[in-house]
Formats: structure tokens, C-alpha cells, sequence
């Protein structure tokens, strides 16, 4: 399994849309929706993975039972 994490600062804030900016320059756009109490300057992190219909649970089980003694 493939799983990335990016970090971001918020650079913009709308009503309906939040403008971020990787610490690689790169710009992207989520709906305002998607961060809660967003906050100009706040850096957020976006996990990235290749398996997108496992629930975030699902995947924390899989890597927490991978831990057992």
C-alpha cells in the first residue's frame, strides 16, 4: 500500500473554498467544507493513498495489527 502525507499552509480562505500551498510550491484548492475552523497560515496535512475506498479506520486497524507482539 501506497500512503503519502503533505504538508500545507492555507493561503486563501472563501466562502466556499480554501487555497493551499504545499512546502513544494505546488497550489491546491479544497472545498472549505473539507478543514474544519480553518485559519490563514495554518498548516494542514493531506494523506494520499492509492487505496481511496478504505476508511481511514480500516486503515489505521491494518497498520496497528501489523504491530502485534
Amino acid at each position: 500500500m501506497l500512503n503519502m502525507e503533505v504538508a500545507a499552509i492555507i493561503k486563501e480562505i472563501s466562502d466556499s473554498e480554501i487555497k493551499l500551498e504545499t512546502t513544494q510550491g505546488e497550489k491546491i484548492t479544497l472545498a472549505k467544507s473539507l478543514v474544519p475552523a480553518p485559519v490563514l497560515g495554518q498548516t494542514i496535512y493531506i494523506n494520499c493513498s492509492l487505496e481511496p475506498t478504505k476508511a481511514p479506520r480500516e486503515l489505521l486497524n491494518e497498520l496497528l495489527s501489523g504491530n502485534e507482539p
